[in-house]
């Protein structure tokens, strides 16, 4: 099914200052074996390279070939086949931009939910600006995929397969679809969406020497030349973010929960897209038992104007004079990024020793969210005697009576749970 999938990043090559001079701090950096060096606004470029390339999409339902045939098989199930329609994709990479006939069957649950699945086939090219002229340009990809449709036609599916001709052969793609509520099992109004990758890159804060103020940062800059970057230091954090202007602003900064440990973490700068939107999630994790958060602060970037610190309300809580610092600017987040550095920041009046710093293990984490479903469910019980009892069920009291199992649905884990109560709140846990 069509897309718009996930945050995109190209992390072959890195790319450093775009920093501004920031007086009076001072930059130090320190490698193992390595002598300190000292320098006013140093960064130090690291590039990394990711095994998959992530990208965003939206895929726009621009025609319908078969509206398919409904029908009742032996056993009384509802089953539907032979839908097949076509949509618009366009990606941030062109290689998934193009064409997509997407074919589809399913099987509907006795809750009115729809277990679905089927081949997709999406021709490489290029759109003209109306949207309605394509333009192959070589390639082709065959994408099985299945999923799950709700009552009110929202979708959750994934897609997986190889590419064959063009820039795209032998690659392999995998995408996660999903696409809010719509007026009907194919709606032209309501885009596919491929979504909720995150890249989290992180990196071991071995040692942090003890002069009063050294801040540890770890920072993402993207191809737009605007970026994030997370400050670490003894009392207070903060997330940095400068537009594609060039123009900085503070986007949080917080000194309670503190002091944190300067040596043996982790610091780790998440990004997840969500159209429009992108989540910002800085943690400071400890390194001898990393699924312990010593710190944790999120925020979301939308294309509006954030609320942001003045530079009087930062001075107050950090002690830094930034002069310069802007209102956040009103821009749509990046969605590419070409790459990260590592620093280290003294806020001092030139007098201070250098500070030094050890970094280690630096590496750039993938992971999907998935999609967490809630529907109204029935829960069954009846004491356990000597025989074994079937459950059936049926849609009047005259029948036709079929037996009632748990519905396994490929590529999704469900659990049942009792509506005993008069709120309850769900999250995913990621186990250790």
């Amino acid at each position: 099914m069509p897309t718009d999938s996930n945050f995109h990043e190209t992390m072959n090559a890195a790319t450093t200052n775009n920093e501004k001079e920031r007086k009076p701090m001072r930059i130090a950096l320190f490698i193992r074996g390595i002598a300190p060096l000292a320098a006013c606004a140093l960064l130090l470029p690291i590039a990394a390279s990711a095994q998959t390339t992530p990208f965003t999409a939206t895929g726009w339902i621009n025609g319908v070939q078969s509206p398919g045939i409904i029908c009742t098989n032996a056993l009384g199930q509802v089953l539907y086949r032979g839908v097949v329609h076509t949509a618009r994709v366009q990606a941030t990479d062109p290689r998934v931009t193009g064409q997509v006939l997407i074919i589809s069957d399913g099987a509907y649950n006795a809750d009115g939910t729809v277990n679905m699945q089927g081949p997709c086939y999406l021709q490489v090219g290029t759109w003209d600006a109306a949207g309605t002229n394509f333009t192959p340009t070589g390639g082709l990809w065959e994408l099985p995929w299945h999923g799950l449709m709700q009552t009110n036609y929202s979708a959750q599916v994934s897609i997986a397969g190889c590419g064959s001709g063009g820039a795209i052969d032998g690659w392999r793609l995998e995408m996660t679809l999903t696409r809010a509520a719509a007026a009907g099992p194919i709606d032209p109004a309501v885009p596919y969406l491929y979504n909720g990758t995150t890249r989290e890159w992180r990196v071991d804060l071995v040692s942090l020497s003890d002069n009063a103020t050294n801040m540890a940062d770890l920072v993402v800059s993207t191809a737009s030349a605007a970026g994030y970057g997370f400050f670490t230091g003894r009392d207070f954090a903060y997330l940095l973010k400068w537009s594609s202007s060039g123009a900085y602003s503070i986007l949080w900064c917080e000194t309670n929960a503190l002091p944190l440990p300067n040596k043996n973490v982790v610091l780790a700068l998440a990004l997840t897209y969500e159209q429009p939107n992108l989540v910002i999630r800085a943690r400071v994790l400890d390194k001898a038992d990393p699924n312990t958060v010593l710190f944790e602060h999120s925020v979301v970037d939308t294309p509006a104007s954030e609320p942001s610190l003045t530079a009087a309300q930062f001075k107050a809580l950090t002690g830094i004079d930034w002069s310069d610092l802007l209102t956040d600017a009103a821009e749509a987040p990046p969605t590419s990024l070409l790459g990260t550095c590592l620093g280290l920041a003294q806020n001092t009046d030139g007098h201070q020793p250098v500070p030094t710093a050890v970094f280690a293990n630096f590496e750039l984490w993938t992971y999907e969210v998935p999609p967490v479903s809630i529907a109204r469910a029935v829960q069954l019980t009846w004491p356990a005697p000597a025989g074994v009892y079937a459950v059936e069920g049926a849609p009047t009291v005259q029948g036709p009576w079929l037996p009632v199992q748990d519905q396994a649905i490929p590529g999704f884990q469900t659990v049942t749970v009792p509506a005993n109560s008069p709120a309850q709140f769900f999250r995913l846990q990621q186990a250790p």
